[in-house]
């Protein structure tokens, strides 16, 4: 063969091996990800960094690439919450490298611009790559000339072929075209279409980096924490070749960040609008007030400084006034809304929420931001609020799957301890407010009364809750349970005595009924919201049934523990006055006595709100004479939104539920107690109190007798001086019973010794 010839068909090679390469890039591209690569037209106004901002993450990353050959990791995975600026610094990073020559590849995934397709992924990477490097891109478009379905094939396929064995070959063959690998960067993984194709990608990720320890290919993901993403983390076989980092929104750095970002940015802003400025703005009190609001979430301040700053406005003093009052929550329904950018980012969020658990998610998210703990304590872990409001764990975690990106939600492992977080309070205010989140509202007030059923149904059976607690965590260790259900015991209490007044109409009558039950004993461990939530149960339809004013027929009769809540004088003749509002009642007396609770006795308490600091130290008033009261009406409105402007809001909220009953128990149970109490009285431990016991007679028909003289003293269990009642008692009494038991009879001789003393042990309300 002569030269000439050996020309020709080298040129005909040439040609073909260049129409190869055009077809292969023409394939490639018609499968790519548009928009995608970071230096795409679609991505100029792509958030960045600002200047002096997230260095420490962005340096990790940038020496990490620039690293050496023998680096610990192949993976770099950052995870952070919405907002929090994670595309900002993909974008930045990119951009640095891509400048450097170090950048492979890059794909910005974008679920609202459309840019989320699992199947575009593999061909998106290859274009870039084969684009930027020279052999690469031959050995890619050769595969394709051979096989043209390959484009067609599973995604695992792909990225073997066309990814792994092309970069084997050139590592094998040719080891010093490739001197420093190329970093290839996915952002918003979790905004991919599927997210079994999300870890599909991770795992052909994972396989490789474990497999090849030195490689031409560097990945770094930045993602949100959803939840199947963190379980591919947390799995003990995750290849140890990833090195994680989490951008946190309250970590200092975030918030310093934000801070320098807002100054600089209201800095342009006044240099745009020179005219419309005084100089220095902003103050320093509003620019510390916006800094603390957005603390280290980067999409608030953004939101912020773009409205502040709008260009067509013009009006930037105006606009952050507008900003100050909406953060202080004094917008109007109809006004101007200044986060509107961040409210579209949280609805996109929450339309992920499946339709049939939207429910069942509000409910733990209202419960999480209204009743989130007792004021002091710890917050309710994440399975002491699935176990309140009768969750299974399946049903508790589907419910919040799809909102780790703006919730801090712990594993099951760790669902005793760990409990819900919001990343931010923005998200918590936008679920508050319906004109902002419209479907994605959560109804306070069906929050309180979730609340306040749920506790009533779960207080009355400690062993029943610890029961059902098990079953619907699928766990037989009782033991681990015995502390979540002993909070839970604690929280129920506290959360009937805050929602129950915050209930009007129906709501409230329901849930009065279901505290017929309720043990009230429990209550005292809030006595100072007990005020209010007497108010809240005489302004119900007939509250005799669970709470009434002492009286005279009553007061020896419903003895009970009692508990003090001590008030100003002004403050309970407020009371006062907003208790003849309701009740058309008047109380007289500065010492104002109620007795609280249904069927049995032992659940039933006597609250006594007093005005001396020591408690009653001088005979009550004249009881008062109810019976002629006017029954009062319905409440139409909850108590908390009724006019109270003359009591203190004290929020009292407890369980004690109004309406019909089963009649009370006989009379003598509570005559027998005040036997005891004054057989105990005369032990010593009162001095005024003389008390004799005698008994008489034969076998068959005992005779006692009872004398007291002196102070008749009723009291709590223990016997505790700041919660003793004291009652007058002239001269000496005595009281003498015959019966065919020793117990009867000395029943009968009490309840006499109580004649002689001026009370009826039989009054008409009881008989």
């Amino acid at each position: 063969m002569d030269s000439t010839s050996s020309m020709g068909q080298y040129t005909s090679t040439a040609r073909i091996s260049e129409i190869h390469t055009s077809q292969g890039l023409q394939q490639l591209w018609s499968k790519s990800m548009v928009g995608a690569e970071v230096d795409s037209d679609a991505r100029k106004y792509s958030p960045r960094c600002h200047p002096g901002t997230r260095t420490t993450i962005r340096g990790r990353i940038v020496g990490w690439v620039h690293g050496k050959r023998d680096r610990h990791w192949w993976m770099f995975w950052v995870m952070g919450p919405a907002g929090v600026g994670k595309s900002a610094v993909a974008q930045t990073v990119a951009e640095k490298l891509n400048k450097e020559g170090r950048l492979g590849a890059s794909l910005f995934f974008s679920r609202p611009d459309g840019r989320d397709d699992p199947k575009q992924v593999i061909p998106t990477l290859v274009y870039q790559l084969a684009v930027r490097i020279r052999q690469y891109k031959h050995l890619v478009t050769q595969r394709l000339a051979e096989d043209p379905s390959l484009l067609e094939k599973a995604p695992r396929i792909q990225f073997k072929e066309l990814i792994i064995e092309p970069f084997r070959l050139i590592m094998t063959q040719q080891p010093s075209i490739i001197s420093e690998p190329f970093l290839i960067l996915v952002d918003g993984l979790d905004e991919c279409r599927c997210q079994d194709s999300q870890c599909e990608l991770i795992d052909m990720i994972n396989e490789h980096v474990g497999t090849f320890k030195i490689f031409p290919l560097l990945w770094v993901i930045f993602s949100k924490p959803e939840w199947y993403l963190k379980h591919l983390l947390s799995q003990p076989d995750f290849p140890v070749a990833c090195e994680r980092e989490e951008l946190r929104i309250d970590d200092s750095e975030a918030q310093q960040d934000v801070h320098q970002f807002l100054r600089s940015e209201f800095k342009q802003i006044s240099r745009r609008f020179p005219h419309y400025i005084d100089l220095p703005w902003p103050p320093e009190t509003i620019l510390h007030l916006l800094a603390t609001t957005a603390s280290g979430l980067f999409a608030l301040a953004a939101t912020l400084t773009r409205f502040v700053g709008d260009k067509y406005a013009r009006d930037p003093c105006g606009r952050l006034r507008i900003c100050v009052r909406f953060l202080g929550g004094h917008g109007t329904p109809g006004s101007i809304n200044p986060l509107h950018a961040l409210d579209l980012l949280y609805h996109q969020i929450c339309t992920t929420i499946p339709s049939h658990a939207l429910a069942t998610t509000k409910q733990i998210l209202g419960l999480s931001i209204w009743y989130p703990c007792i004021p002091g304590a710890s917050r309710l872990s994440a399975r002491g609020v699935a176990i309140f409001l009768n969750l299974d764990k399946g049903e508790f975690y589907r419910s919040l799957d799809q909102l780790h990106s703006v919730i801090d939600i712990p594993d099951p492992s760790d669902a005793d301890l760990g409990h819900l977080r919001f990343y931010h309070a923005s998200f918590q205010d936008y679920l508050k407010d319906r004109h902002r989140s419209r479907e994605f509202a959560i109804d306070e007030t069906r929050i309180h009364y979730d609340a306040a059923s749920k506790g009533a149904q779960r207080h009355n059976d400690h062993d029943q809750s610890a029961t059902e607690a098990l079953v619907l965590w699928g766990t037989n260790d009782r033991e681990r349970l015995e502390g979540l259900i002993s909070s839970l015991q604690a929280y129920i209490p506290y959360v009937i005595l805050e929602a129950c007044p915050k209930l009007g109409g129906d709501d409230a009558s329901s849930i009065a009924g279901m505290l017929e039950t309720f043990n009230f004993r429990a209550l005292d461990k809030y006595k100072d919201k007990l005020p209010e939530f007497v108010l809240w149960l005489y302004s119900l339809l007939q509250p005799e049934r669970l709470v009434h004013i002492q009286t005279e027929q009553c007061y020896l009769i419903h003895f009970f523990p009692s508990t003090f809540v001590r008030r100003p004088e002004l403050e309970l003749e407020r009371f006062r006055r907003t208790f003849l509002k309701i009740a058309n009642v008047d109380i007289p007396s500065k010492h104002f006595v109620f007795h609280l609770g249904a069927q049995p006795k032992e659940q039933r308490i006597t609250l006594i709100l007093t005005g001396h600091p020591d408690g009653p130290t001088s005979p009550l008033d004249q009881p008062v004479d109810v019976s002629r009261a006017t029954p009062p009406k319905k409440a139409s409105t909850p108590m908390s939104k009724m006019e109270m402007s003359p009591v203190p809001r004290t929020t009292v909220s407890t369980g004690s539920g109004m309406g019909s009953g089963p009649p009370g128990p006989k009379p003598y149970s509570y005559v027998t107690r005040l036997h005891h109490v004054l057989r105990r009285s005369g032990s010593g431990e009162e001095k005024e109190i003389s008390y004799v016991e005698s008994y008489v007679g034969p076998e068959h028909a005992p005779t006692w007798t009872v004398k007291a003289k002196g102070k008749c003293i009723i009291s709590s269990t223990p016997w505790d001086k700041d919660s003793e009642f004291r009652y007058p008692v002239k001269g000496e009494v005595k009281g003498v019973g015959t019966g065919t038991s020793k117990g009867k009879a000395r029943e009968e001789a009490s309840r006499n010794a109580l004649v002689a003393m001026g009370f009826d042990p039989y009054p008409e309300s009881l008989t």
